[in-house]
């Protein structure tokens, strides 16, 4: 399959103020630390973990809304970490941005029209005669009307399903092939965000996107992706197909998530049934070894010393676990 998107040994670290004045040495929070990994055109890559794994911090260092400490990103091949602004730019007509807050991220004192319009305007790359008819046909695409009183409306008027879509139809505008999608359900309601997951693989098939779905809910995930990364204090434990990763965990906190979420079936059970111990660390003190070790029920000696590599266990199926090896 044909790579999109390509990171390697991606880091991102934020400088924490010192605790004392007589306290010499820095201290950073490891939001994320070392994370590679391949993007396929055409599938949806879910990144999920709990609050705080660093989620959020990755998918903005994707599009460069976030510089990264070190690490390489690639698009299509082209390095996008080295590029100056002008060439970023460019290339965000190719790579757009969902945002998880409908409400937020969008100016409340703009039309509909201009809101989906302003990305046209931004980069010159349709005239205002045929503007309306590029906004017409971009929100039809998200099942949203195209009257005259709809594109006069202001977001307040809209309800949060209808903002997302708006969001939707502002990154698909220029034409965008790869999508990151930051939580883009988790303030909706029930029946509203199964609408918008609808919709966004109805998308994905008819005009072949490429999306990064970042969420904290694995059930979520296991619906709408291809392949699954599950992220743990800024280190990536486990990467592989979503069946199988849901299916067939093998890395502890991934089997602690799905013990968090109820099966599929009734009578079925997922994986092992584990019992999580201890709390979560310090964000800017990451614990030696395995970064899970000090809350991880199978956790042996090694696993306070040696920090386990990414490896391929089964085919396609990555896990960071000393035990699982």
């Amino acid at each position: 399959m044909e790579t999109i998107y390509k990171v390697e040994e991606l880091k991102k670290l934020f400088p924490v103020k010192r605790r004392g004045i007589f306290e010499r040495t820095r201290r950073y929070i490891h939001a994320v630390d070392e994370v590679s990994f391949n993007i396929n055109k055409g599938e949806t890559f879910g990144i999920v973990g709990e609050s705080g794994c660093g989620k959020t911090t990755l998918a903005r260092m994707l599009l460069r809304l976030e510089e990264p400490t070190s690490g390489k990103i690639f698009f299509k091949g082209q390095d996008i970490t080295s590029v100056d602004r002008q060439e970023l730019k460019n290339l965000r007509k190719k790579m757009q941005m969902i945002f998880q807050d409908p409400y937020s991220s969008l100016d409340p004192r703009k039309t509909i029209y201009n809101l989906v319009a302003e990305p046209l305007k931004v980069h010159k790359v349709v005239q205002d005669g045929t503007r309306e008819e590029k906004v017409k046909e971009t929100l039809a695409l998200v099942d949203l009307p195209t009257t005259e009183e709809f594109l006069g409306k202001v977001p307040d008027e809209l309800s949060g399903g209808q903002r997302q879509r708006i969001g939707i139809a502002r990154a698909l505008i220029l034409g965008a092939e790869f999508i990151v999608a930051d939580e883009p359900v988790s303030m909706l309601d029930a029946s509203v965000k199964a609408g918008i997951t609808s919709l966004m693989i109805d998308l994905k098939q008819r005009i072949g996107l490429t999306y990064v779905f970042i969420t904290h809910e694995i059930g979520l995930a296991y619906y709408t992706c291809d392949r699954i990364a599950v992220m743990y204090l800024g280190k990536i434990v486990e990467l592989g197909n979503a069946e199988e990763v849901i299916r067939k965990p093998l890395h502890p906190y991934t089997q602690l998530l799905m013990e968090a979420i109820p099966p599929l079936q009734p009578d079925e059970q997922w994986g092992k049934t584990i019992t999580e111990r201890g709390e979560l660390p310090l964000f800017d003190e990451p614990p030696k070894g395995c970064r899970f070790h000090p809350r991880c029920p199978a956790a042996k000696d090694p696993c306070s010393m040696d920090e386990p590599e990414l490896k391929e266990i089964t085919q396609g199926h990555h896990v960071a676990c000393l035990e699982s090896w």
